[in-house]
C-alpha cells in the first residue's frame, strides 16, 4: 500500500498525469480534448502516459482547452526544479525567497519549447520562448530572471557579471583575460542592439531526466534542434543558428573553451580557443553545449565537479558529433567489423564526420565497434603523429585523410585495398 501511494505521488508530479487529471476533472474524453487542442488523440494518449514530452506551444493549446495555465501543468516538473535550486541558495544575502508566480514561470522557461515553436507567431508583447529577460515594476531590467534561482556572489562571474556555468574551470581565467572578454561581450551586445536582433536562444535545453547521461542528453538536444541522426553537423554553426553567441578568441593555456550564461537575454556566450584546429573547435563547441544543457537542466546551478563534468560533457560531445545510428550505418556500408578497421579507414571516416581522430576513436570504442587491440594500435599511431607535430613546432595538427578518400567511393577503395592486403 505504501509503495502504491509513493507511485501515485510520483506520477502526480508529471506533466502527463496533470493533463489527465485536469481532463478527467473537466469530464472530457481524450478525443474531445485532442480536437479542441488541435492535436491527434494518439498524441494526447502518449503525452498523458509520459511517452513523449510536449512542447510549450502544444502545452499552451492543451491548457487553453482545459481552462488552466501552462504553469499549472508544468508545476510538477519545471517549477519544482526551479524552486529546489532557489531554496538551496536562500539566505545567501542576494534576495528574498519569493516563490515563482505563474507569470514568472512562463517567462523563465528558457528554451523549453521545440525549434518549430520558437519560430511561430506569438501574441504581441508576449515573451520569446527562449528569452528570459524580465523587467521590474519600474521597467528596469532585473539582475536575474524573475523566479529563477538566486545567485550567490560566487556563482556570478565577477568581471563580466554573467552567470557561471562551470565554476571549477573558471580559475584558469585571470582578471586581465576576464576584462578583455567583458569588452568582447559588451561589443557583441552593442552590435546586436544596432542590428535590431533579439539576443535570445531558440533551443530547448531543459532535460532533467537526461542531465547526467551524456549520450542520451545529446540525443534529446539533437532531436529538439531538428538534427535527428544527421551526420557531419558543425556545432559552431548550429549554436549560432539557435541564438547562442560564439566568440573565437584568445584563451589562457589549459583552457580550450569557456561558457557563461546571460540571464538578461536568456542565452549564453561560448568562447573557443583561437589557435585550436577546426576539429578541436567543433568538439569544444559541442562540449560547451553539453555543459549548458546540464546547467539548465539542473535549475541553472553551476556545475561543480570538474572530473564528472568533463566525463559527462565529453560523452555528450562525442554523441552529438557522432550519432550512433550514423556511425554504425557508415561502418555497415563498408562492411567494417571490430577487427576490420585500418588507420586509413579511421582517418577517412573521421574526416567524413568532421571530427578529430581522437574523438572518432573514443566514439567507436564506446560503441563497441572496434577491438581493444586495434584501438590501442590506433592511439599509439595518433600519439606518434602528435609528437612529430610538436617536434616540428606545429602543435597537435590533425592527421590528414588519405588521398582520394572523399565520399563513400574513396572509403570503399581503402576498404578494398585493406581486404586485399589481408588476403
Amino acid at each position: 500500500m505504501k509503495t502504491e501511494r509513493m507511485t501515485e505521488n510520483a506520477e502526480a508530479k508529471t506533466v502527463g498525469a496533470r493533463i489527465r487529471a485536469q481532463r478527467q476533472k473537466k469530464g472530457k474524453k481524450q478525443a474531445t480534448l485532442a480536437q479542441e487542442a488541435g492535436i491527434s488523440a494518439a498524441q494526447l494518449c502518449h503525452l498523458e502516459k509520459n511517452d513523449v514530452q510536449p512542447s510549450i506551444k502544444t502545452l499552451g493549446r492543451i491548457a487553453d482547452a482545459l481552462g488552466t495555465t501552462v504553469a499549472e501543468l508544468l508545476e510538477g516538473n519545471a517549477r519544482s526544479a526551479m524552486q529546489n535550486a532557489q531554496s538551496e541558495t536562500e539566505g545567501d544575502g542576494t534576495g528574498g525567497g519569493d516563490a515563482l508566480s505563474s507569470d514568472a514561470l512562463d517567462r523563465v522557461q528558457c528554451g523549453m519549447g521545440n525549434t518549430q515553436d520558437a519560430r511561430t507567431a506569438r501574441p504581441e508583447g508576449s515573451p520569446h520562448p527562449g528569452q528570459c529577460t524580465v523587467r521590474n515594476a519600474q521597467g528596469a531590467k532585473t539582475a536575474r530572471p524573475e523566479g529563477s534561482p538566486h545567485r550567490s556572489a560566487e556563482d556570478v562571474e565577477p568581471v563580466t557579471g554573467l552567470w557561471r556555468v562551470h565554476d571549477a574551470r573558471d580559475t584558469a581565467v585571470d582578471r586581465r583575460v576576464r576584462a578583455r572578454l567583458r569588452r568582447e561581450v559588451e561589443a557583441w551586445k552593442r552590435i546586436e542592439k544596432k542590428a535590431g536582433v533579439a539576443g535570445s536562444a531558440m533551443l530547448p535545453l531543459f532535460f532533467p531526466a537526461a542531465a547526467e547521461r551524456g549520450a542520451l542528453l545529446a540525443r534529446e538536444v539533437r532531436t529538439a534542434g531538428g538534427l535527428g541522426t544527421a551526420a557531419a553537423v558543425d556545432p559552431v554553426a548550429f549554436l549560432e543558428g539557435k541564438g547562442f553567441r560564439v566568440l573565437v578568441t584568445k584563451l589562457p593555456a589549459g583552457l580550450d573553451s569557456w561558457s557563461l550564461w546571460d540571464p538578461d537575454d536568456g542565452t549564453a556566450f561560448v568562447f573557443l580557443r583561437e589557435a585550436a584546429t577546426p576539429e578541436r573547435k567543433r568538439f569544444r563547441a559541442a562540449f560547451e553545449l553539453g555543459h549548458l544543457a546540464r546547467f539548465i537542466s539542473g535549475g541553472f546551478r553551476p556545475l561543480r565537479d570538474i572530473g564528472a563534468s568533463r566525463k559527462a560533457s565529453r560523452a555528450f560531445a562525442a554523441a552529438f558529433l557522432l550519432p550512433e545510428e550514423a556511425v554504425r550505418e557508415a561502418a555497415h556500408g563498408l562492411a567494417i567489423g571490430p577487427e576490420d578497421w585500418t588507420w586509413e579507414l579511421v582517418l577517412a571516416l573521421k574526416a567524413r564526420f568532421g571530427t578529430s581522430a581522437e574523438t572518432f576513436l573514443y566514439r567507436i570504442e564506446e560503441l563497441g565497434m572496434v577491438s581493444r587491440s586495434r584501438n590501442r594500435v590506433f592511439r599509439k599511431l595518433l600519439e606518434e603523429h602528435y609528437a612529430r607535430c610538436r617536434a616540428a613546432g606545429k602543435k597537435d595538427l590533425e592527421p590528414p585523410a588519405p588521398r582520394n578518400a572523399g565520399g563513400r567511393l574513396g572509403a570503399l577503395k581503402i576498404r578494398a585495398a585493406s581486404s586485399e592486403r589481408a588476403e
